[in-house]
């Protein structure tokens, strides 16, 4: 019980852009972390996800006594029973090893090491760089238009359409011309 009070604390600490690769478990968290697939359990099996007891479970929490076990809010129906079998099926052949810890890496980069370029590359493009984007940026032409064509491609111009689905009460209409902007 001590380790696992030791990994919550540890846990607190974000580990968004993390792939891990699970040794002892106690610094992934089973449902919340990359470590099985390219994207966390939560969203692979959202509706496991949902019905589980304790969703900010380590690895090593449902590693008990050589076997898998997820403790559930409610009994399982056939559909969820099916998608459980399957994450089983996933999980067959991982083991746990006490003698070693939760190695992670840096799942935006190719060597897997952080840098501040690959997660500002994420949350500026979303991952994927835009070519528009760089002819925009390089482009010898005013700064207020390079702005204009990267929200216009960007899908960022604060038409009403846009603004309405920010929470805008104001006029559908275009000031300029007067006709409906939806």
């Amino acid at each position: 019980m001590a380790r696992s009070a030791q990994s919550e604390t540890s846990l607190q600490v974000g580990t968004w852009g993390a792939i891990f690769r699970v040794k002892d478990g106690y610094k992934c968290r089973f449902w919340e972390d990359c470590w099985l697939l390219n994207v966390p359990l939560k969203i692979a099996y959202e509706q496991l996800y949902k019905l589980a007891r304790e969703p900010y479970c380590t690895v090593a929490d449902c590693w008990i006594d050589d076997e898998w076990y997820v403790d559930f809010k409610r009994a399982l129906s056939l559909g969820e029973y099916d998608l459980w079998q399957n994450l089983l099926e996933k999980l067959e052949g991982i083991s746990l090893e006490q003698e070693n810890i939760d190695v992670f890496t840096w799942g935006l980069e190719k060597k897997g090491h952080f840098t501040t370029k690959s997660l500002y590359q994420f949350l500026t493009d979303g991952g994927m760089a835009s070519r528009v984007a760089g002819f925009i940026w390089k482009c010898r032409i005013p700064l207020k238009i390079k702005f204009f064509l990267w929200q216009m491609f960007n899908n960022r111009l604060q038409i009403a359409a846009c603004l309405i689905k920010r929470g805008w009460k104001g006029d559908k209409k275009c000031c300029l011309c007067g006709e409906s902007e939806l």
